[in-house]
């Protein structure tokens, strides 16, 4: 018993670094294996990108370059948690985040959109921060998408991610 409490801590440490950690509770709860199977779902998307980044990170130091990106992610990465979404990827200097999978939200658009919000308002606090340390950071870009797509894992047999495909335009949400 001591052996399955220590491994499903570990579990829950290991997948509380890619998804929330009420997700993990979540599969944790399930009787039998953890299985994510693809599906179609109704989820929304949201995607942002920090303009002018390129063009700025390639005149700072490479120290600099991540200090900024991390701290920017990590307060990125806390409104998106904090809505309920998960992290699909970091890509550069933008984050795609899924809301409504793996574990079904009704209202994923209505939190995809809170979470933008918030995002928008963590994005211009870090952005002052950095201008008054000299580092003139872009305006964050946001866009959310909601519809169907096809979730699952995607990848290689030795690399896969969570994430969704698909166009997402024939579905409809609730006003």
């Amino acid at each position: 018993m001591r052996h399955g409490l220590v491994e499903r801590e570990q579990i829950r440490d290991l997948f509380g670094r890619y998804v929330p950690r009420s997700v993990v509770d979540d599969l944790l709860m399930r009787d039998g294996a953890i299985e994510i199977r693809p599906e179609r779902r109704a989820v929304s998307l949201l995607f942002t990108d920090l303009q002018g980044w390129t063009g700025l990170a390639e005149t700072l130091p490479p120290e600099q370059v991540t200090d900024i990106l991390n701290g920017y992610f990590a307060a990125l990465s806390h409104e998106v948690s904090a809505a309920g979404g998960i992290i699909v990827d970091f890509i550069g200097d933008s984050l795609f985040a899924m809301f409504g999978a793996p574990v079904a939200a009704p209202d994923h658009a209505a939190r995809a959109l809170r979470c933008a919000f918030a995002i928008d308002r963590v994005a211009q606090a870090f952005s002052a921060e950095q201008a008054a340390r000299g580092v003139p950071l872009g305006v964050t870009r946001i866009g959310v998408h909601s519809g169907l797509a096809t979730v699952g894992s995607f990848g290689a047999a030795d690399r896969l991610k969570y994430g969704a495909a698909g166009d997402g335009g024939k579905c409809r949400l609730a006003p």
